[in-house]
């Protein structure tokens, strides 16, 4: 399971089973974040049809 450093994210109390490890992925990485993939994607997408629009 991947996980990021957030404080509300940890705690001290907690068992987990030896089939699941966790990952910390470091503060700010958004090579690891799925979320930026797609941001990046729209905005390609929105600048390419910007382009368009501006030679018309």
């Amino acid at each position: 399971m991947v996980i990021d450093n957030a404080g509300f994210h940890s705690t001290k109390n907690i068992n987990i089973s030896n089939n699941i490890k966790l990952i910390r992925i470091p503060s700010y990485n958004p090579e690891l974040n799925p979320c930026e993939k797609v941001w990046q994607y729209l905005k390609n997408a929105l600048k390419i049809e910007h382009l368009r629009m501006l030679k018309n």
